[in-house]
């Protein structure tokens, strides 16, 4: 059981589309996250839920660091998936209040920076984060009471740290799924041994320059967000709105987007969401 299950939106949304793509009805996609979220309150127990939402990737502070941040990121069905990421995200930023939940949204901020700042501000309080995302594997190292569940897991989905920091690894090896180049030549393994041996490490910065390594820093190092404290306020404003299970505002939701197969799995689906505080 946990205090708080945070959601990463925008990660759980691309995998329900793909996963309502398959199907014929473009909207299929919505009443799979629904089924996902209520899967993971079954499972995980969480007293509450919150959503974490991305600004658009040209407008995060990041890009302002490096121009190439997370540039290399070309969808499958690109078009469609952009038209459909718009459309459930107005629904299900519209649905999450009516289902006693809170949406977080801070401009020029990733769903990284406000996950890393509620945490901050809620030290203490035992949560998971539902995310694929890597980038929130330094949260479970750096805090005690922090777990992240990965849905694509194949086995344990729930992160287990190896006791290597996953940001001095990324500073030196970087992170692809971001556009984040390391140095020339350093995988996991020589990664592992510059973390770990502190002559190996001074004779390599020594050598090919310490740039990458503090560019690599800043970008990935959710510590560093030179926003943080802006963004816990945003979290202390948000937490302290009052929250309501509302069906009768669900069902309005659902029929003014014309979502009929969400409208039929109310009682598996959303119901879950009822017990929540």
């Amino acid at each position: 059981m946990y205090d708080f299950m945070l959601v990463d939106i925008r990660n759980a949304l691309y995998r329900a589309i793909y996963a309502g793509m398959k199907e014929s009805n473009e909207d299929y996609g919505i009443t799979i996250f629904f089924r996902f979220m209520a899967s993971y309150i079954r499972k995980l127990k969480p007293t509450s839920v919150h959503f974490f939402w991305d600004d658009a990737k040209h407008n995060v502070w990041r890009t302002r660091l490096y121009s190439e941040y997370k540039g290399n990121r070309d969808l499958k069905d690109r078009e469609k998936v952009d038209s459909l990421l718009e459309r459930y995200s107005e629904i299900i930023h519209e649905l999450v209040p009516t289902c006693g939940c809170r949406n977080y949204f801070v401009p020029k901020q990733e769903a990284d920076d406000l996950i890393y700042a509620f945490c901050r501000q809620n030290l203490g309080n035992k949560m998971i984060i539902i995310s694929s995302d890597g980038d929130f594997r330094q949260l479970v190292y750096s805090f005690r009471d922090i777990q992240l569940y990965n849905p694509m897991g194949k086995d344990n989905r729930i992160y287990e740290t190896d006791g290597i920091n996953p940001i001095e690894l990324k500073c030196f090896v970087g992170e692809k799924a971001d556009n984040i180049p390391g140095y020339p030549g350093i995988g996991p393994v020589k990664g592992k041994k510059l973390i770990t041996d502190p002559n190996y490490r001074n004779k390599f910065l020594g050598d090919n320059g310490i740039g990458v390594y503090i560019r690599n820093k800043a970008l990935i190092d959710l510590s560093l967000c030179p926003y943080t404290l802006r963004n816990m306020k945003v979290i202390i404003n948000t937490m302290q709105k009052p929250t309501k299970y509302d069906s009768s505002g669900i069902i309005k939701i659902i029929q003014k987007y014309k979502v009929k197969g969400l409208l039929g799995e109310m009682s598996t689906s959303l119901f879950p969401f009822k017990g929540l505080c």
